[in-house]
């Protein structure tokens, strides 16, 4: 299986960690990635560091999720199910708004 992990980062949250008095990068899905077990091929794109690769071979797409960055995640996910992938969204903002949109399947 081939999981691809993402940290976004979008306007708003550039934004929002220039306020920040400590700018400590997310760990969410690098915590993830040593949790999972071996057999699993991990990509870890983190957007502060590198643009995500909508090509790249994926059986999963993990997007974590702050309210900030929500609107920027929700394109991310549209593009790659538009490319067939199957796509997971977690964090802050979906575990607050679990409640999906049946139109759009957004947080609402």
């Amino acid at each position: 299986m081939k999981l691809e992990l993402i940290t976004p980062e979008s306007a708003p949250s550039r934004k929002l960690r220039r306020w920040r008095l400590i700018q400590f990068p997310q760990l969410t899905m690098p915590l993830i990635a040593a949790l999972t077990p071996e057999d699993v091929e991990i990509h870890h794109t983190d957007e502060i560091v590198e643009a995500v690769d909508f090509e790249r071979e994926a059986d999963l797409v993990a997007i974590t999720c702050n309210t900030p960055a929500a609107n920027h995640v929700y394109r991310l996910a549209d593009e790659f199910r538009r490319r067939g992938r199957k796509v997971v969204l977690g964090g802050p903002h979906v575990t607050v708004l679990p409640d999906p949109d049946p139109e759009t399947g957004r947080s609402r």
